[in-house]
C-alpha cells in the first residue's frame, strides 16, 4: 500500500515536468503564434463590419498554418510561396464553380485527385495538397458571393500568416533545429535506460526487445528529420557560422551516440548466465542508468531557444561508479572479466561523447572519425525522385490513393443529393479529407481518433454552451480551444480533433444560435465521412502486408553493405568516410521502415495470411544483426586488421543474401561462444562468430516465413 501512494507524487512530478517541457517547446510557441494569427484578422475585420473578409482570411490562416511544419528558413520560404499559390488557385477555381451544383461536384472531385497527386513531389507538397483539399471543401461550404474578392482574402490570409512565420524564423533561426536535437537526446535517454534493463535479471527479454526496437525506430526517424533540417540549410552549414557549426557538431555526436548505445547489444543470455552470481552485473546496470540520468539532465537544463546546451557532464559521479566496477572486477573469472571490459569500454565512449556534446564542440573540432576525411553531406538528404509516367499508373501508390479519394468525394456527392440540401454537408468531405491515408492502418487509426475526438468535443461544447450565457466568455474559450488544437495537431490527432470540434461548435453556436442543429449535423456528417473513408479503402488498396518480404530483402542488402563498410574500416586502406556513414544510415533506415510496415501490417485484414509471429522474430534478428555490425564498426579504433577473415565474412553475407538457396545451418558447436576470445583480432573474430550465429537464425526464420505456416 505504501508503495502505491509513494508512486503518486512521482507520477505527478513526471506529468508536471512533461507539461512544462511542452510549454517551453516549439509546439506550444508555434500554437501561440498560429492562434494569434487567426484571431487578429478575425477581430479586426469583424470590428470593421466586413464579415466576409474576417471569415475568408481567418479560415485561410486556420488551415495554411498546418502546412508550415518546423523547418529551416530556406524551406520555410519555399513552403510559404508554394502554399500561397496552391491555396489561392484552389480557392479561386472552387469559388467560381460553387453555384453550379454539377460543375461544383466535378471541380471538388478533380481537386481531390490532383491535389493528392502533389505527393509525388515530396512530403512537403503532400501536406500542402492535403490541406488545400480541406480548403476546397470549406470554400464549397461557405459558397462565397464574390469569387474574386474571396480569393483575394485567401491570398491576404496566406501572406499575413507566412509573414509572421518568416519573421519569427529570422529572429530565431535555430529554433526548429534545437528542438529536434533536444527531442533526439530525450529519446536516446529512454533508449539507454531500456538498454540498462537488459542487465536486470528481473526483467524478461521479450518485453525489453519490443520496447527497444520501437525506440530504435523513433531515433532513426528523428535522425532523418535532423538531417533534413540541418544539411539543407546553407546558413547553418557555412563553416564560418559558429552557431551553425556547433549545431552540426552536436547532430553528428547524437548520431554517434546512438550507434554506441546500439552497440551495447551483446549476447544478453550469455551475459546473464555468466554474471548472475556477481555484484558487477548490478553495477553495470547502475552505471548505464547513471549515464541515462546525465543525459536526462542535459535535456532538462537546456532551453529550446538556446544555441548551446547548458549542463556540465558530471564526470566525478561516473568515475566513482566506474572505480567501483573496477574494484569488483578483481573477483571475476576470465570470461566474466572479458564481458565487463567490453561493456566498460563502450560506456567510456558514451561518456566521452556526452562530454563533447555538453562542451558545444563545433564540427571542425570533433575528435571523432570525421576528421579522417571530408563528408559529402548532400548525399545524406532524402530528395524527391523525379516525376515520371509511372506516377500516373495503377502501380503508383500515390495514384491509387488519389483515385480512391476522388471516388470517395463522388460517392459523398451522391449521398448529399439523396438526403437533400444541408448547410453543413461539406463536413463529410472535410472528414474524408483529414482521415483518409494511403495505408489501411493509418486510415483506421485516424477514423477512430476522429470519431472519439469529435464526439467528446461535441459533448463538452454543448455542456459549455448550456452553462455559459456570455458570448464573450464563450469566445475566450474558443481562443483557448484553438490554442489546444494547434498545440496537439502534430502530437495526437485524436486530441486535436477534440479541440477543433470544440472550437468550431462553439463558434457556430455563437454565430447562429442553432445548437441542436449544429450538434446533429456535426455528428451525422462526421460519421458519414468516416464510413465512406473506411468503405472505399478496399478500392485500390495499398497493403503493407504484401511488401514485407521485399522490405526484408532491402534491410538485409543494406545490412550487408554496412558490414562490408565496417570491415573495410579496420584495414589500413584509404577510407571513404561518406560511404561508411551512408552505409550505416541506409541500414538503419531500411530496418526502421520494415519495422513500421510490420506494425501497419499487423492490423490489416491480410494479417491472417502472414506469419506475424515469425515476422516479429525476423525484426528482432535484423535489429541484433545491425547492433553487432555497429559494434564491429565502432571497434575499429581499437585495432586494425591487415587480413580480415574474408572467408567467414563471405559465408555470413552468403547466408543473408542467398536466403532462397538451400544451405545447411552452421552447427552450433562450430560457433565459438561469447567470452572465448580476449582482445584485438580475437575480439573481432568473436563478433563475427556472433554475427554468423545470427545469420543462421535469419535463415531459419526466413524458411519459416516461406513455409506457408501461419
Amino acid at each position: 500500500m505504501k508503495k502505491r501512494f509513494t508512486q503518486i507524487p512521482l507520477r505527478f512530478s513526471q506529468e508536471k515536468s512533461s507539461f512544462l517541457d511542452f510549454l517551453r517547446g516549439e509546439h506550444f510557441s508555434d500554437a501561440l503564434r498560429n492562434t494569434i494569427s487567426v484571431i487578429v484578422p478575425l477581430v479586426v475585420f469583424f470590428a470593421a463590419g466586413n464579415k466576409e473578409a474576417a471569415i475568408g482570411i481567418a479560415a485561410t490562416v486556420l488551415l495554411i498554418c498546418l502546412t508550415d511544419l518546423p523547418d529551416n528558413r530556406t524551406h520555410k520560404i519555399r513552403t510559404a510561396l508554394s502554399s500561397i499559390v496552391v491555396f489561392t488557385v484552389t480557392a479561386f477555381i472552387v469559388a467560381c464553380t460553387v453555384k453550379l451544383p454539377a460543375l461544383a461536384a466535378i471541380t471538388l472531385v478533380a481537386a481531390a485527385f490532383f491535389l493528392s497527386m502533389l505527393s509525388v513531389f515530396g512530403d512537403k507538397m503532400s501536406v500542402i495538397g492535403s490541406v488545400a483539399i480541406v480548403l476546397a471543401t470549406v470554400v464549397f461550404g461557405i459558397k462565397p458571393a464574390n469569387p474574386y474578392l474571396f480569393t483575394a482574402y485567401v491570398a491576404i490570409g496566406g501572406i499575413w500568416y507566412f509573414l509572421l512565420s518568416v519573421i519569427q524564423s529570422q529572429i530565431s533561426p535555430y529554433r526548429s533545429l534545437n528542438h529536434a536535437i533536444l527531442l533526439c537526446l530525450k529519446t536516446s535517454t529512454l533508449y539507454l535506460r531500456e538498454k540498462a534493463k537488459y542487465y536486470n535479471l528481473d526483467i524478461p527479454f521479450d518485453q525489453q526487445q519490443t520496447t527497444a526496437i520501437k525506440l530504435h525506430v523513433a531515433i532513426n526517424q528523428q535522425h532523418e528529420y535532423l538531417r533534413s533540417l540541418l544539411l539543407t540549410d546553407n546558413l547553418t552549414m557555412n563553416i564560418k557560422n559558429e552557431n551553425g557549426q556547433v549545431l552540426l557538431g552536436r547532430a553528428l555526436l547524437l548520431i554517434d551516440l546512438h550507434e554506441r548505445l546500439n552497440a551495447l547489444s551483446f549476447d544478453y543470455t550469455y551475459i546473464r548466465n555468466t554474471m548472475a552470481d556477481t555484484a558487477a552485473l548490478k553495477t553495470v546496470h547502475d552505471l548505464i542508468n547513471l549515464l541515462g540520468t546525465e543525459m536526462d539532465l542535459i535535456y532538462k537544463r537546456s532551453k529550446v531557444s538556446s544555441s548551446y546546451l547548458i549542463h556540465d557532464f558530471n564526470h566525478a559521479m561516473f568515475t566513482a561508479k566506474r572505480s567501483q566496477l573496477d574494484a569488483e572486477s578483481g573477483n571475476l573469472n576470465a570470461a566474466q572479466l572479458h564481458i565487463v571490459e567490453g561493456l566498460t569500454k563502450n560506456l567510456d565512449q558514451i561518456a566521452e561523447v556526452l562530454e563533447q556534446i555538453t562542451a558545444n564542440v563545433p564540427s571542425q573540432k570533433l575528435s571523432v572519425e570525421d576528421n579522417l576525411g571530408t563528408i559529402a553531406y548532400d548525399q545524406f538528404v532524402d530528395r524527391s525522385a523525379p516525376v515520371t509516367r509511372s506516377a500516373l499508373s495503377f502501380s503508383s501508390p500515390v495514384f491509387r490513393f488519389s483515385l480512391r479519394l476522388a471516388i470517395s468525394f463522388a460517392i459523398t456527392f451522391l449521398f448529399l443529393m439523396a438526403i437533400g440540401k444541408s448547410d453543413y454537408g461539406y463536413w463529410t468531405f472535410l472528414t474524408i479529407a483529414v482521415v483518409s491515408r494511403p495505408g489501411f492502418a493509418q486510415t483506421k487509426k485516424r477514423n477512430i481518433q476522429r470519431l472519439e475526438g469529435s464526439l467528446s468535443g461535441l459533448l463538452v461544447a454543448v455542456l459549455l454552451c448550456f452553462l455559459i450565457s456570455s458570448n464573450v466568455v464563450i469566445l475566450a474559450l474558443v481562443a483557448i480551444s484553438l490554442l489546444g488544437f494547434y498545440g496537439t495537431t502534430r502530437l495526437n490527432y485524436g486530441v486535436s480533433a477534440f479541440f477543433v470540434t470544440l472550437t468550431v461548435t462553439m463558434v457556430l453556436v455563437v454565430y447562429t444560435g442553432q445548437i441542436n442543429h449544429i450538434m446533429l449535423s456535426r455528428f451525422i456528417y462526421t460519421l458519414a465521412g468516416c464510413f465512406v473513408s473506411l468503405a472505399t479503402i478496399f478500392l485500390f488498396p495499398i497493403w503493407d502486408a504484401t511488401r514485407l518480404h521485399e522490405m526484408i530483402g532491402w534491410a538485409v542488402t543494406d545490412s550487408c553493405e554496412y558490414l562490408k563498410a565496417a570491415v573495410e574500416k579496420h584495414s589500413h586502406a584509404a577510407r571513404d568516410i561518406t560511404h561508411e556513414r551512408l552505409s550505416r544510415k541506409l541500414a538503419n533506415v531500411a530496418i526502421y521502415r520494415f519495422s513500421q510496415a510490420l506494425d501497419n501490417a499487423s492490423v490489416e485484414p491480410l494479417a491472417k495470411r502472414i506469419n506475424i509471429s515469425a515476422m516479429k522474430s525476423m525484426r528482432q534478428i535484423l535489429y541484433k544483426i545491425n547492433a553487432v555490425i555497429t559494434s564491429i564498426y565502432l571497434s575499429s579504433d581499437q585495432f586494425s586488421l591487415d587480413t580480415p577473415d574474408q572467408e567467414k565474412i563471405g559465408e555470413i553475407i552468403g547466408k543473408l543474401l542467398n536466403r532462397d538457396t538451400a544451405m545447411d545451418p552452421v552447427p552450433v558447436s562450430d560457433i565459438p561462444s561469447a567470452g572465448e576470445f580476449k582482445t584485438g583480432i580475437e575480439n573481432f573474430q568473436e563478433k563475427l562468430a556472433h554475427l554468423d550465429s545470427l545469420s543462421g537464425d535469419f535463415r531459419l526464420c526466413w524458411q519459416e516465413l516461406n513455409s506457408g505456416s501461419a
